[in-house]
């Protein structure tokens, strides 16, 4: 990454204006869809629905709203400059391995494969639905591409396990027997991850009341010696149009009337796969922990060989499902 978040942005940095900003990174992520569906794509096709949206026009940079021929032309211009913005802020922070689109004359080409993270993230943005058949595959997908991350995020030394449901093996079934085997695998600390529901609490609890608790991915940095007080990282990963109100589905206090919880407390993260501005960034880190938006996720993986390899099969996982036929 040669810019850091402050330079690539810009002046995009105003809170009042973060319903802008989400706008503009809406219509760059159109923009790039349609390139990635089609090859090729001019940057119109990002700023076409806010054309046909009376209240989107507030947000094309005229004076005052004008719906005449040249007012619209003029909303359009100042649309598609925004997008461009935003896609010059993508490159200038992923650079061309991470960014799998180039500019050209004001059109976005694309230039990578179904196996790059970058693109499965922005899938996952533009997929009708993420609990309905068959595009419910797809969240399990995106915790695995978020545990990936962690991971690179954490360097090589870290391992991880995906907590989230439904969990792959049947034994896992119940999140007694989930946080058992988790218990076995973090190592460290006898009494980390301990299954140890408070007395107010079912001892085994049905997955149709306790699922994950909220915790979707866990990952850690062992120390050498193999002793406790290990670095423990826990994440929710909100791949949904609600990811906002997902802040506070893990909260350690919640988590901890279920398990022994590590000492030091793990830290909290939250993952989703869109493009957050940096106000957005601010207002939810005090809530959830670490944010891995689609920029931090694709860099980190990025930047790992060893993380490409994994990440590129769920990845395209996910691209397959956005570019089948509704």
């Amino acid at each position: 990454m040669n810019y850091t978040r402050y330079e690539a942005v810009g002046n995009r940095t105003n809170h009042s204006k973060r319903g802008q900003y989400e706008a503009a990174h809406r219509n760059a992520d159109q923009a790039e869809w349609s390139a990635a569906l089609h090859g090729f794509a001019h940057v119109s096709a990002g700023t076409r629905d806010d054309m046909m949206s009376e209240t989107a026009l507030e947000f094309s940079g005229t004076e005052a709203h004008d719906s005449s021929f040249m007012g619209r032309e003029v909303a359009d211009e100042g649309l598609q400059a925004s997008t461009l913005e935003v896609v010059a802020e993508r490159q200038k922070l992923l650079g061309p391995r991470g960014y799998p689109f180039q500019l050209v004359s004001n059109s976005l080409e694309f230039k990578g494969d179904n196996k790059h993270p970058y693109l499965a993230l922005l899938t996952l943005c533009h997929l009708p639905s993420v609990s309905a058949r068959p595009y419910n595959t797809a969240p399990v997908a995106f915790e695995y591409l978020s545990l990936i991350a962690a991971q690179a995020y954490l360097g090589q030394r870290s391992s991880g396990w995906r907590f989230g449901w439904p969990r792959d093996n049947k034994a896992h079934l119940r999140v007694g027997e989930a946080t058992r085997t988790l218990q076995g695998k973090a190592g460290g600390d006898i009494d980390a991850w301990q299954w140890n529901p408070v007395p107010s609490k079912p001892q085994n609890p049905n997955p149709r009341d306790l699922k994950d608790a909220g915790m979707d991915i866990v990952a850690w940095v062992p120390w050498h010696d193999k002793g406790p007080g290990n670095l423990h990282l826990v994440g929710q990963c909100a791949c949904g149009e609600d990811w906002k109100w997902k802040q506070h589905d893990l909260e350690l206090k919640a988590l901890g009337q279920w398990m022994r919880l590590p000492e030091p407390a793990p830290i909290r993260a939250i993952f989703t796969p869109r493009h957050l501005s940096l106000p957005a960034i601010r207002d939810t880190a005090p809530q959830a922990g670490l944010v891995f938006d689609r920029i931090r996720m694709t860099d980190e993986i990025c930047r790992c060989p060893t993380a490409v390899r994994r990440a590129g099969r769920f990845a395209q996982r996910i691209v397959e499902l956005g570019k089948r036929p509704y």
